[in-house]
């Protein structure tokens, strides 16, 4: 396939002197042509609310995500479990607008966890929870939780309130890889 590009690019006579730039075109081409090539790595597999994506590249990566979306389409919140071997961690992901200091508080039936958050971006911020023996108590709660309630607080102090559904993280979880 790459030779047909290259054939393509001969014929139609591209003298490209920069040669990044003529591998850039070549490969965008090639994706033009061929786009489920670049994504055949990639498996998806939906569970109720939670979907699992993997990248089949040498080293299996799995995530499992759930993304609240507004009236618009847009992303509010992101819940995600990514594994990489025996390491799993919990990322939060908000919009950007939050109040950084007092993070953000994750409630399942009667139990609350404040969350600090570890990064921001121009496209949010992360607050990541380790899953492990230490934090073992919130994977039980996403377990066997049918909903947990995010609230985050806005730079004018206002609370904002995302119920998240857990239908499905149980066994999502459990084929997590």
């Amino acid at each position: 396939m790459i030779y047909n590009c290259i054939y393509y690019f001969k014929v139609f006579n591209f003298q490209l002197k920069n040669r990044n730039l003529k591998n850039i075109i070549i490969f965008l081409f090639f994706i033009a042509i061929n786009p489920n090539y670049v994504f055949a790595n990639v498996s998806k597999e939906v569970i109720d609310d939670w979907t699992i994506v993997c990248s089949n590249s040498d080293k299996e990566v799995c995530n499992l995500i759930q993304n609240l979306v507004n009236d618009k389409n847009l992303s509010v919140l992101s819940l995600q479990v990514s594994s990489l071997g025996t390491a799993k961690n919990l990322v939060i992901s908000t919009p950007i607008g939050v109040s950084i200091p007092p993070g953000l508080v994750i409630t399942f039936k009667d139990k609350s966890y404040r969350i600090q958050y570890q990064s921001c971006t121009n496209l949010g911020c992360d607050s990541i929870v380790k899953i492990n023996e230490e934090n073992k108590e919130i994977l039980e709660y996403l377990r066997n939780s049918n909903i947990a309630k995010v609230q985050i607080t806005a730079i004018d102090n206002k609370k904002i309130n995302f119920n998240v559904s857990l239908k499905g993280f149980k066994k999502a979880f459990e084929k997590l890889k």
